[in-house]
C-alpha cells in the first residue's frame, strides 16, 4: 500500500548577525556614551548581553550607557529567538573608545584689592592646545578671551569663572574669588550758615567718608 503524498516545505536557515554604534565618539573625559544594538533576525524577543573589555554589563536592552575610559571596548552579544536560523548567538563588531582628557585650568590665586582698583588674573593651562578662554561675568574684564594676563576693573566682591575648552573640545573651569576692601568715597556739601537771607553769601564745605582709606 502506498501512501499519501507528502510535501515539504524546508526554509532556509536565518543569518543572525547585530551591529552596534556609539552616540559620540571620540568623547571627552567624564562624558557619557550610549550605545545602540541594531539586531538582524533577531526575533519577537532577542537577548543582549552588553560587554566592556570583555566582561558582561548592563541588562538585556538594545541600548547601553556608561562613562568610558580612553581604550575601553565594547562588543555586544545577541541570541535569537527564532527557530530556523544560523550564527546564533552572534557577536556583533568591536568599538574601540578614544576618550580624550580634560585640560587643566588654574584661573589665579584669590586676591582682595580696595574699592575701585584694577588687578589681573593670570590663568595656567595645560593640555591639547590651541585653548580658547572665557572669563565671566566677561563684562566687568579687559580683553576676555585672553589668557594672560585679564585686568578688571571691581566695585563689588564677586566670584569669576574662567573657562577653557581645548583643540578637542573638551572643556575644564576654574575659579577665582576678588574682595572688594573699603567703599565708595561719598562727598556731602554743607553750607555755614545753612540758612541765610536774599542777597547775602555762604561757604559751602565738603564731608567725605567712606572709600579705600587713602
Amino acid at each position: 500500500a502506498a501512501s499519501t503524498p507528502a510535501t515539504m516545505t524546508v526554509q532556509p536557515a536565518l543569518l543572525v548577525s547585530v551591529t552596534i554604534a556609539a552616540s559620540n565618539a571620540p568623547v571627552c573625559a567624564g562624558s557619557s556614551v550610549t550605545f545602540t544594538a541594531t539586531p538582524v533576525n533577531g526575533g519577537g524577543n532577542p537577548v543582549f548581553e552588553w560587554r566592556v573589555n570583555g566582561n558582561p554589563v548592563g541588562t538585556n536592552s538594545p541600548n547601553y550607557s556608561y562613562v568610558p575610559i580612553n581604550g575601553d571596548v565594547i562588543t555586544c552579544q545577541l541570541t535569537s529567538d527564532l527557530s530556523c536560523v544560523t550564527g546564533n548567538p552572534a557577536i556583533s563588531n568591536t568599538l574601540s573608545m578614544v576618550v580624550n582628557a580634560l585640560p587643566v585650568v588654574n584661573a589665579g590665586v584669590d586676591q582682595s584689592i580696595p574699592y575701585g582698583t584694577s588687578t589681573s588674573m593670570a590663568a595656567t593651562v595645560s593640555g591639547t592646545a590651541p585653548f580658547t578662554y572665557l572669563w565671566s561675568p566677561s563684562g566687568l574684564f579687559v580683553d576676555p578671551g585672553v589668557e594672560d594676563p585679564v585686568t578688571v576693573n571691581l566695585t563689588t566682591t564677586n566670584i569669576y569663572t574662567l573657562s577653557v575648552t581645548d583643540a578637542n573640545g573638551c572643556t575644564s573651569t576654574d575659579q577665582v574669588t576678588i574682595t572688594i576692601t573699603g567703599s565708595a568715597l561719598a562727598v556731602n556739601p554743607v553750607a555755614t550758615p545753612a540758612v541765610l537771607c536774599a542777597g547775602n553769601t555762604t561757604v559751602l564745605n565738603a564731608n567725605a567718608s567712606g572709600g579705600s582709606g587713602s
